[in-house]
């Protein structure tokens, strides 16, 4: 029986490493081992913690004015492509600094209140993603408000040229359908039992007259952060009235410019007043962090007590969340059944596969400040913006559709989508990439900002205690990259014929015992490298 008890014992390594990776992007050896020694309890509400970003915007190294943020009007941005992948470099830098829950739920965000960073300029992409951080503790109907006058958004879905005598559609569709309450069923042409067709009609009346602004001198009261403006005179002043799934509602028309946000308050109250709206994003909420598949018991045992939390504390996320990732459902502990597990149940996305790989093995990634030209422009544009999402099929931000990612929504295959034919060779091109400091995933060999060394990896990081002992580096290794642990023909496999490959045991600790005498590689860089690259690459490490 699936349970959303709380879990109470410590932790320890399985489960820190389960809850680490569904929870942060931050994956580090002492961040696990942190986690491991503390309660349930104690873990979760550790990730929750406050911690601020330490990039606090991006900068344009080739530019004349590297700050371009808040010192370009944006008519006179240019290279705005580039500068866009320089927003998302330092979204993931933030992410992967502290061992946070904060940029996994601002993604979830991301997918819950879709845009697409192809529309807009990058200072406007900064400004949405400014906002998910704003709200990544807060209540996500606050944020339905505030995303409803987000420059980007008013953008991509178009609500910038709703009229009342032209009224356009897209955006309150999207609010109903993905965003906030979702389809139901289809029980009559134009009526999917949370809301119809009508209600869509007297929802783009209520969001007409808003308008992007390109100034940014519009600042929200309460984020401070740019926001559009509401052009009064083309705003429909009429009352508008709902349909039953809305208790037949009416929204009293605006009377000023002030009272449009009442309208628009008014509406999103009757939406997040129905108790399918919590359920939808209690649906997305397990499907993000859990794992794909929710049956009938899941629905009713896990489901719903989220929803009823989610509702009873105004749509805040923290309560929720917690209390998801503190059940003992989470951790496989509800039930002995083998068939349904969490742990190793979804596929890494990319950025995930990317970031685990950085926090583990402390990968020398360029420092922003230090070393910008290298982490701005051929690491974060030339290597992860042009070549290694794209090709991964994760375009950050550029999702191919307002429903977000496939991964994240699409039956029947959902994380699935991250592994196909077309994206394998992305995610296995993404350590050769690293080892030999060339983009490896498009094949055009460019420099991408840094090598990484695994031979100082292996000799610097905690993760391993005895490198000259060839079965305990392999041990080390396989202990904390998999989810699970594996059987001895699997370890025999990675330790025997991929890692020693005819070599003896002690040849591998004379080569090894030689390097740190000598500081000769020659033996031991490119069996590590080996190991590396087939352990990163096996089925085991692509799922969590």
């Amino acid at each position: 029986m699936a349970s959303i008890n709380p879990l109470n014992q410590v932790l320890g390594l399985r489960l820190s490493k389960h809850l680490l990776r569904r929870a942060s992007f931050r994956y580090s050896k002492q961040d696990i081992d942190t986690l491991a020694t503390m309660s349930v309890a104690a873990a979760v509400d550790q990730l929750f913690s406050v911690v601020p970003n330490p990039i606090a915007e991006p900068q344009d190294p080739q530019d004349a004015i590297p700050y371009w943020i808040d010192n370009v009007p944006l008519q006179n941005i240019t290279s705005d492509n580039r500068k866009k992948s320089y927003v998302k470099g330092v979204w993931m830098y933030n992410g992967i600094s502290s061992a946070s829950i904060k940029h996994k739920l601002m993604l979830f965000l991301f997918n819950q209140f879709t845009v697409s960073s192809t529309t807009g300029k990058s200072t406007q992409l900064y400004d949405y993603l400014e906002l998910l951080d704003y709200y990544a503790f807060g209540s996500v109907q606050d944020l339905a408000l505030k995303v409803t006058f987000d420059n980007l958004m008013l953008k991509y879905l178009d609500n910038n040229t709703n009229s009342k005598n032209n009224p356009n559609e897209n955006y309150a569709r999207e609010l109903l359908e993905l965003f906030t309450i979702g389809k139901g069923p289809q029980v009559a042409p134009g009526n999917y039992t949370n809301y119809t067709e009508e209600d869509i009609i007297q929802a783009s009346k209520v969001l007409t007259g808003l308008r992007s602004d390109n100034s940014r001198s519009f600042l929200d009261a309460d984020t401070g952060l740019p926001t559009g403006y509401i052009n009064y005179s083309k705003h429909d002043l009429n009352d508008k009235t709902f349909s039953a799934p809305f208790q037949n509602s009416t929204i009293i028309g605006s009377s000023s410019v002030s009272d449009v946000v009442r309208e628009i308050s008014d509406f999103l109250a009757l939406i997040f007043n129905q108790t399918a709206t919590a359920t939808h994003i209690c649906r997305r909420l397990y499907r993000f962090f859990v794992k794909d598949n929710i049956n009938n018991e899941v629905e009713s045992d896990i489901i719903t007590p989220m929803a009823a939390t989610l509702r009873q504390n105004n749509f805040e996320l923290v309560p929720v969340v917690k209390q998801l990732l503190k059940s003992e459902h989470f951790y496989d502990k509800d039930d002995t059944n083998a068939s349904d597990e969490v742990i190793g149940a979804l596929i890494k996305s990319p950025l995930q596969l990317l970031t685990e790989i950085i926090t583990l093995f402390d990968v020398n990634i360029p420092d922003p400040d230090s070393d910008a030209v290298n982490f701005y422009r051929k690491f974060c544009h030339g290597f992860l913006g042009q070549k290694y999402f794209p090709a991964s099929g994760m375009p950050l931000f550029e999702p191919s559709s307002v429903a977000g990612y496939p991964a994240y929504y699409q039956v029947p295959n959902y994380s699935r989508y991250w592994f196909d034919s077309a994206t394998i060779i992305g995610r296995y091109k993404l350590f050769e990439s690293f080892i030999t400091g060339r983009n490896q995933v498009a094949g055009n060999t460019a420099l991408i900002g840094f090598t990484f060394n695994v031979v100082d990896c292996v000799t610097t990081n905690s993760l391993f205690t005895d490198p000259e002992n060839p079965e305990t580096l392999v041990r080390d290794l396989v202990d904390y990259i998999f989810p699970e642990s594996i059987d001895s023909d699997r370890f025999n496999y990675f330790y025997q014929d991929i890692f020693l490959d005819g070599m003896m045991p002690y040849n591998w600790t004379t080569a090894w015992n030689d390097f740190i005498l000598n500081q000769d590689d020659s033996v031991v860089k490119p069996r590590l490298e080996q190991l590396f690259t087939f352990l990163i690459n096996s089925p085991e490490f692509q799922t969590y």
